[in-house]
């Protein structure tokens, strides 16, 4: 996973492996500060969020604000695994803009196969479904997969605006 973000930071330099990559803290303190470091890229309506978990929680509730061009979310929080529904986590993603592409784990506690048919998603909003669990651990043959698909976003043409 970690390996990803890195290739795709010395791919893309505008990509930030996010500075708040390992700041911890409330949901919106982390919105901001996401906002921030996105705001201060050159061309911020190119940028791609490539995110895990959280992080995809948190890239997706301000991705339309800023008119992000895309995030990828590799195992997105549905719900807390000890935890009761919480919509505040998923309730945004019926009503995206921005493309998504969600790589899900089937066997992930924070939302499995189940996740296509219990959680509304917007048209903007795919999720691949992987067979793995929430902390990614898979085979090198399909991590490279998933890799190459990332790859190829990111290197898709942006028009300009």
């Amino acid at each position: 996973m970690r390996i990803i973000q890195i290739l795709t930071s010395l791919a893309q330099p505008s990509y930030p492996y996010f500075a708040y990559n390992r700041r911890r803290g409330a949901i919106a303190a982390r919105c901001k500060t996401l906002k921030k470091i996105i705001q201060r890229l050159d061309k911020p309506k190119h940028a791609i969020a490539l995110s895990r978990s959280s992080g995809g929680r948190v890239s997706s509730l301000i991705a339309d604000e800023l008119q992000l061009k895309q995030i990828i979310c590799l195992g997105y929080p549905f719900k807390h695994p000890t935890k009761n529904e919480q919509a505040e986590r998923y309730q945004h993603l019926a009503k995206l803009r921005t493309p998504m592409l969600i790589f899900q784990g089937v066997k992930d506690q924070y939302g499995g196969s189940e996740v296509l048919e219990k959680y509304p998603l917007s048209p903007m909003v795919e999720v691949e479904l992987v067979d793995t669990d929430h902390h990614f651990e898979i085979e090198h043959d399909r991590l490279q997969i998933i890799a190459n698909k990332i790859q190829n976003i990111i290197e898709s043409p942006t028009t300009e605006s």
